[in-house]
């Protein structure tokens, strides 16, 4: 309020500090809403952090199992478990989350082509 011009009159002088004191209690609000929201960010990050940890602990045994699958098995064999892996995988993931299943399809349609 520096720099304004202000009358000096005691209803001004009251209508300021109503207007202070609106001011300070609204910076409280978003305080609060702003220490919230980051508490709830690091949860959201905490999850995060746990469900990457279990992906990539599947992935490893993933490879693991495939690099010994590789070693016992010929190259045939490997690529033709391979496909019937995939056929399974994307008919339990259709029968497991029906309303997604376009978009499924089209998701396994581009993996299977990268392959």
């Amino acid at each position: 309020m520096a720099g304004k011009t202000v009358n000096p009159t005691r209803m001004e002088l009251t209508r300021l500090k109503g207007r202070l004191k609106t001011a300070r209690r609204g910076h409280k609000l978003l305080k609060d809403k702003r220490d919230e929201l980051m508490k709830q960010f690091l949860e959201i990050v905490r999850r995060n952090r746990q469900l990457r940890a279990k992906v990539e602990q599947g992935l490893k045994e993933a490879n693991d199992a495939f690099t010994v699958a590789a070693a016992v098995m010929g190259p045939e064999m490997l690529e033709q478990s391979y496909d019937m892996d995939c056929r399974m995988t994307l008919r339990i993931r259709k029968s497991a989350m029906p309303k997604l299943r376009a978009r499924l399809e089209k998701v396994e349609t581009l993996r299977f082509e990268e392959a």
